[in-house]
């Protein structure tokens, strides 16, 4: 039996399975979201577009913020930019530090990519002062990022 005080309700209509999701990776996305401790004006560049990024990438544009999306994919980051990512950098096609410096770099860095190149990047593209926030943990191998 689960105490009441740690359950939420599914609203009727709503698949359980896409309930536990959000409130997984969503809660973990606003978790990143709130650690960076963002301003108004900041801009946000998100490694890894795909599971938990794309709920960062919204989170971080209701909160208004300016949102540059990295990946490796193309359908992930067409995915960022439906939901909102203003700008998206291919990994594989671009170097993600010279295009998001090239825009006055990153205030904060949200890496969900387990790739230590994505960190690499994330770290080297923040602007002085500018925080990364790691929402896991690097893989003991490297998945060819650009």
């Amino acid at each position: 039996m689960v105490d009441g005080r740690y359950a939420v309700p599914v609203p009727d209509g709503l698949d359980p399975v896409d309930a536990a999701a959000l409130t997984c990776a969503g809660a973990t996305a606003h978790a990143a979201v709130r650690a960076a401790g963002i301003q108004a004006s900041d801009h946000v560049a998100v490694f890894g577009a795909g599971g938990v990024g794309h709920l960062v990438v919204q989170y971080a544009r209701l909160a208004g913020l300016f949102v540059s999306a990295v990946d490796i994919e193309p359908g992930r980051l067409e995915t960022a930019r439906e939901f909102g990512a203003d700008r998206v950098v291919d990994a594989r096609a671009e170097d993600p530090v010279v295009a998001i410096r090239s825009c006055g770099g990153a205030d904060v860095a949200i890496v969900t990519a387990d790739d230590p190149e994505a960190f690499r990047h994330a770290l080297a593209c923040l602007r002085r002062g500018g925080r990364l926030v790691c929402v896991v943990q690097p893989s003991g191998q490297s998945r060819d990022w650009a």
